[in-house]
């Protein structure tokens, strides 16, 4: 059960107002350090009426008339650039689709998204190389060295295969089955909406396995 990639530029018609939202709400890194950076509370939490109004623009490119009930989590993101490794991890989501919303002015090249296949048709995440990453993202005390060298095996083992740049106000959704991850977060603190898709609760087939003729 998949969604095709999909990329949207001018996503919202006013970012700024998005921005300034943004900028009013607490902030607070993972405490198992699963990703980077901090996130806010979930959206539907604290704005109920723009969490709707992100799910049904991206629901509808697909599906013109909606669709019934879905599941979504959705937070706004804020990475301040790290001094040892400044480059995200590669990895999958556990959802059925995953995307980011850019909100950063002026980003820098390079601090967009990619996304990856293994180079040997598969690949294994074991529970050390995630506690070497976590150590990072939670500014833990680690073996330089180990980590360099769990890092390498990651990222000796994929090919990149599509490279998104970090557009201001542009969407970037891909399937969870896609590994993906940051190039480089840059040298400017890194503002997105994160959203992952968990699934469409009815009988509506999801894009890539539909048989209709797709309207």
């Amino acid at each position: 059960m998949e969604f095709p990639t999909l990329i949207i530029d001018n996503f919202f018609e006013y970012p700024d107002k998005v921005v300034e939202f943004a900028n009013t709400l607490e902030y607070s890194p993972d405490e198992t350090g699963r990703w980077p950076g901090k996130r806010s509370n979930q959206l539907h939490e604290v704005n109920r009426e723009l969490f709707d109004y992100i799910c049904l623009k991206i629901y509808r490119v697909f599906y013109p008339n909606g669709v019934d009930r879905y599941k979504m989590s959705m937070t706004f993101q804020y990475i301040e650039p790290y001094s040892f490794d400044n480059e995200g991890w590669i990895h999958q989501d556990k959802s059925q689709f995953g995307g980011i919303i850019y909100l950063t002015k002026e980003p820098e090249i390079g601090t967009g998204t990619s996304l990856y296949k293994p180079k040997r048709g598969w690949f294994n995440t074991y529970s050390y190389n995630i506690d070497v990453l976590t150590k990072n993202y939670r500014d833990d005390k680690f073996d330089k060295d180990d980590y360099k060298n769990v890092k390498k095996f990651y990222d000796d083992s994929f090919e990149e295969t599509v490279r998104v740049e970090n557009i201001y106000n542009r969407l970037f959704m891909f399937s969870g089955t896609n590994y993906h991850g940051v190039p480089n977060f840059g040298t400017k603190p890194r503002l997105t909406i994160a959203f992952f898709g968990r699934g469409i609760i009815d009988t509506t087939p999801t894009p890539l396995n539909r048989t209709d003729s797709g309207v």
